[in-house]
């Protein structure tokens, strides 16, 4: 995964375009300075991409029927950031759903801060959710 595009940068954050060379995400967003100070780039490879939800409980269904378990990655609407998204969980500890190249992070929603969930999903099972938002990791 790598920048594409900058589309706004401020003081203290940025909105870009990713691509995974073959497909594009709009509107995924960064908090600036980065961690040595420095803006990020156009080619520059981003580490992590983790979806961001409005609410603490967004619907995730699991796709049982073969017939619909493939990749989807849809944005919403034409103004904003959210998208419609189908994967497949790869790792079940990390909250990793991949999205054609994409590997989409989902520890905003199940990592250590919200112990209280429980990421119920097994590798190689299919899912289907709404993000409002995709942040990113640029080391």
């Amino acid at each position: 995964m790598k920048i594409k595009k900058i589309q706004d940068l401020t003081e203290y954050e940025g909105e870009f375009i990713i691509t995974d060379g073959r497909f594009d995400i709009e509107g995924t967003c960064v908090s600036l300075p980065l961690s040595n100070n420095r803006a990020p780039y156009i080619g520059e490879s981003v580490t992590s991409l983790h979806a961001f939800f409005l609410t603490d409980e967004p619907i995730i269904i699991k796709l049982k029927d073969i017939r619909k378990q493939k990749y989807r990655l849809k944005k919403k609407c034409i103004i904003g950031m959210s998208y419609y998204v189908q994967g497949c969980v790869i790792d079940e500890k990390k909250y990793l759903v991949k999205v054609y190249d994409f590997i989409i992070n989902l520890e905003y929603l199940f990592g250590s801060e919200y112990e209280n969930k429980t990421f119920n999903y097994k590798k190689g099972e299919w899912l289907s959710f709404l993000v409002d938002r995709f942040d990113i990791t640029i080391l």
